[in-house]
């Protein structure tokens, strides 16, 4: 994975959760935990019901907690679709454009701006 080369710490819920954990619990968890929350849609995505969309509002709530300029929430569009409302306040990346680069260049803002040297990505 690209962003682990640069020193991202991923958490994807397939790869983090173990089994017998409260996975509900462990989500809601990583979401507050994470330094950047990447929400990665495509045309079933957007439109599906369940946990997808639970998630996208934990993501909500937790930028409600996060400083003014901050770059919490990146929508990221794998495919042409239609942005969520509940997502129109940020600006999204068309990763099917090639955008990778400005997600690194939000990814580097966010990791100076909390003095980091590497993020927590969810």
């Amino acid at each position: 994975m690209r962003l682990l080369a640069l020193g991202c710490q991923p958490w994807l819920d397939n790869e983090s959760l173990l089994p017998g954990q409260d996975w509900d619990s462990e989500i809601r968890k990583a979401i507050r935990e994470a330094h950047v929350f990447l929400v990665c849609l495509s045309s079933r995505s957007v439109t599906k019901r369940g946990y997808v969309q639970k998630e996208i509002k934990f993501a909500l709530d937790a930028a409600t907690e996060i400083s003014e300029g901050e770059i919490f929430i990146i929508p990221i569009k794998l495919e042409p679709c239609e942005l969520p409302p509940s997502l129109s306040k940020w600006q999204w990346l068309e990763a099917y454009k090639d955008g990778y680069g400005r997600l690194i260049a939000s990814l580097a803002q966010q990791t100076e701006k909390l003095g980091l040297d590497h993020l927590r990505v969810g």
